[in-house]
């Protein structure tokens, strides 16, 4: 294996640099709802951040001193393989929790399988988020994503080459109790070259144009702010329910999408509703 840093796929200069937008939209939708199934599964306020990285790396199932893995068949095609990665951590504190326990993780170097009550806790959490990251995907295409059985993770290992190559890394870092890891889903980036989303026939422009669509698609927050306000710590210590606070007069209002400002507006009413009128855009 190479041991290369992972690095943001914005920084990569080709096609994936495009997708990556997508894959970063697909992880965030999935995660929030995996977010959902563990918080239930273990009892307690579970929280999941997305990121997606590029690896250079041997796409490969074999446990090592930092996670189990497991082969992902996508669409039922044994030539179109995906690799589950999860922190080893994780195998013993889900377990623990599963009992209910605080997430407490006992290590156990050298052991290249989870223990069976491990196993099925894993496999359990691994399905949740195939089942999620295939209803996120569905709006860019039907997809389906699922463990490889014993047979087919035989097939698998006898048909891989085992040459380093670029990975689109979807990672899911999991906090809950005393838990900590990362799932991750890695994709050989050759997959985002093919038309494995498209139909047969479709040029890269056609490919790439329809991603941008895509990618217009995605719902943004947009919020305005209309004053700010500043007062002392012991003023603030002294609110309470029914007390007022004194704004300044409003008049203009800073626009953002997230947290990058998008501009200024001019703030008015129609005697119901209040407005912000675009007055300035900053690019």
């Amino acid at each position: 294996m190479t041991d290369v840093k992972p690095f943001d796929l914005r920084h990569a200069g080709n096609e994936i640099h495009l997708v990556s937008s997508v894959l970063r939209k697909i992880a965030e939708q999935a995660g929030q709802r995996f977010q959902n199934h563990v918080s239930h599964l273990l009892n307690c306020d579970a929280t999941i951040t997305t990121e997606v990285t590029l690896e250079h790396d041997l796409l490969h199932a074999n446990a090592d001193a930092r996670y189990f893995r497991n082969w992902i068949i996508v669409d039922n095609d044994i030539n179109d393989l995906s690799v589950a990665r999860v922190s080893r951590s994780l195998a013993s504190a889900f377990t623990d929790m599963t009992c209910g326990g605080t997430g407490t993780s006992i290590t156990r170097a050298g052991e290249d399988r989870p223990l069976t009550s491990e196993g099925r806790v894993l496999t359990m959490m691994v399905k949740h988020l195939l089942d999620e990251l295939a209803f996120a995907y569905s709006a860019l295409a039907p997809t389906t994503l699922r463990l490889t059985s014993n047979k087919e993770t035989t097939e698998a290992e006898h048909q891989q080459t085992y040459k380093p190559a670029f990975l689109s890394c979807m990672n899911f870092h999991l906090q809950a109790g005393k838990a900590r890891g990362t799932l991750s889903i890695l994709y050989p980036t050759s997959q985002f070259s093919s038309d494995a989303y498209f139909s047969d026939g479709h040029s890269n422009h056609d490919r790439l144009s329809a991603l941008k669509q895509r990618m217009l698609d995605i719902k943004l927050p947009v919020s305005a702010i209309l004053t700010n306000q500043k007062t002392s710590l012991a003023d603030m210590l002294e609110l309470k329910a029914g007390d007022i606070i004194p704004l300044e007069d409003i008049t203009d209002a800073g626009i953002f999408i997230g947290n990058k400002r998008l501009g200024t507006a001019s703030v008015l009413t129609d005697g119901q509703n209040i407005l912000a009128h675009i007055s300035s855009i900053t690019r």
